[in-house]
């Protein structure tokens, strides 16, 4: 009787490490963790680039399967191209530099099977609540898809 109470708590106990290995590593794919969030609570507020037009130029590296869009007006309304659709959304760039995107109005186009996924890996990344940065012509969001980068300009 005790054997099996002993491997029981043996299994929880692993099972609870796993997850939170599994739940740590997700959240350094997703954002800032508290330890940066916190550093750029020190800093002051970086402004988000409104009024600029942003093409995606890589996913985690890889060229995108289509063209996509990105931009976010002084309204803090967001628009762009997600590979086989165009979007509309509100989207609020927070002072820890992440964005808060509020309900989607997309058109209804099909495309191929590979252009879907596509614009639903993008747009899901873009809802994820991404950590951005922008250093010169480059915004880089990091995304639940991942790295996305961008460059100024259609």
């Amino acid at each position: 009787m005790n054997t099996n109470r002993t491997r029981l708590v043996i299994a929880i106990c692993a099972m609870a490490t796993a997850s939170t290995a599994l739940a740590q590593q997700q959240q350094g794919q997703r954002g800032p963790n508290r330890q940066q969030q916190e550093q750029q609570r020190r800093e002051p507020p970086k402004p988000f680039p409104i009024g600029v037009s942003w093409t995606l130029v890589d996913i985690n590296g890889r060229r995108p399967a289509t063209e996509a869009t990105l931009r976010i007006d002084s309204s803090y309304r967001g628009t762009g191209f997600s590979g086989c659709n165009t979007f509309s959304a509100a989207i609020y760039p927070t002072r820890v530099q992440t964005l808060v995107a509020g309900p989607l109005a997309i058109t209804k186009r099909a495309c191929p099977p590979a252009v879907m996924q596509f614009e639903r890996t993008y747009l899901s990344g873009l809802y994820s609540r991404p950590a951005w940065s922008h250093v010169g012509d480059t915004l880089t969001l990091r995304t639940s898809a991942g790295v996305m980068r961008f460059r100024r300009g259609y």
